[in-house]
């Protein structure tokens, strides 16, 4: 199995040619693991809502032409999107802790 991390990382310096590449890898490795855990929990929807399909669109522009739509291609980021364009829509919904805690949309 292949480091998706170093992956990232070798892409950034590689490819982008970003200065400090290892820090922008683990800052949108941080941005997903933890962002989507909040997101999955619905705790502050109103702030991971829009960094997620900002994160899915650079993504889908950088990656989408390289990869196809097997194999983490570009699907992911699109569903992504699209799953994000829901619960913006309609709010994170009664089970979520934003409702529980009394921050609804």
């Amino acid at each position: 199995m292949t480091n998706p991390l170093a992956g990232s990382t070798n892409y950034i310096a590689n490819s982008l040619h970003l200065p400090a590449d290892a820090q922008i890898a683990y800052l949108v490795g941080l941005r997903g693991a933890v962002g989507g855990l909040m997101l999955a929990f619905g705790l502050l929807t109103r702030v991971i809502v829009p960094m997620v399909p900002i994160q899915m669109a650079v993504i889908c522009f950088l990656l989408g032409r390289t990869l196809g739509w097997i194999d983490r291609g570009m699907e992911h980021a699109l569903l992504m999107a699209f799953l994000v364009f829901y619960i913006s829509s309609n709010g994170p919904g009664p089970y979520s802790l934003d409702w529980k805690i009394g921050r609804e949309i």
